[in-house]
């Protein structure tokens, strides 16, 4: 199994953040991720290709081929986004993570800030951050941060993610709002947009996140439908 990263272009990425994310609970990551891409104009500089990549495309309302892992750059910011349309596959997910997390060693990047779901289930009564998060190897975070409570295990991609994080030292700040475990949760996608704004200075408004909820509800359920029908039968191609 071969997983590569192919960047469109020269750019320098030097002292930037990665922001990305998998689907997960409340779909969080891939929709704050595609989201943050369009509000700031991000262009896109690169791909990632795998030799079990899903073969599933999509296209943009420009009818732009879209695939299924492209890397953005928001250079404003001083953002790269890595949006993952469609999940990975779970053989594969192992060399999936190693090549994103050597592509920010190689590329002198400063970390990484990824973006996930937390059971609704789990929030204490009491609350008031509205998420938790996993801080590792020195990300600079300000103030207190609400740390995941121990003994509570996360799994699948971010899981993995996170290991090979732990295992190069790469500083990463792992958010996980409070979400609907059965449903895209565009309010928890808006609670990630809001720390990313507190961690980097940004002012990415979430107000167009609520307007568009419908239809990024519709392409999110298309995308988990299509992807299910895929993992079911390998010769369909859609």
């Amino acid at each position: 199994m071969t997983v590569t990263i192919e960047l469109f272009e020269e750019v320098n990425l030097e002292g930037k953040y990665l922001v990305t994310g998998f689907h997960g609970i409340g779909v969080v990551g891939y929709i704050s991720c595609k989201y943050m891409i369009e509000q700031t104009g991000a262009r896109r500089i690169g791909t990632i290709v795998s030799t079990l990549m899903p073969p599933l495309i999509t296209l943009d309302d420009k009818g732009d081929v879209l695939l299924p892992f492209e890397l953005y750059l928001d250079d404003k910011d001083g953002i790269v986004f890595l949006v993952v349309r469609f999940q990975p596959s779970g053989e594969e997910m192992r060399e999936f993570t190693k090549e994103m997390v050597s592509f920010i060693i190689r590329s002198k990047m400063k970390g990484l800030v990824l973006l996930g779901g937390l059971d609704y289930n789990f929030k204490p009564q009491d609350d008031e951050k509205g998420y938790r998060c996993v801080v590792t190897n020195g990300f600079p975070v300000k103030g207190k941060p609400p740390l995941i409570d121990a003994g509570l295990f996360i799994s699948g991609g971010i899981a993995m993610l996170l290991i090979e994080l732990q295992l190069r030292k790469v500083p990463a700040l792992t958010l996980f709002p409070y979400a609907d475990r059965e449903h895209p949760d565009m309010k928890a996608a808006a609670k990630a947009i809001e720390i990313i704004n507190e961690t980097f200075g940004t002012n990415i408004q979430t107000n167009k996140l609520q307007e568009e909820a419908k239809d990024l509800e519709k392409e999110v359920n298309q995308i988990l439908k299509q992807q299910v029908k895929e993992n079911a039968n390998h010769d369909m191609y859609m």
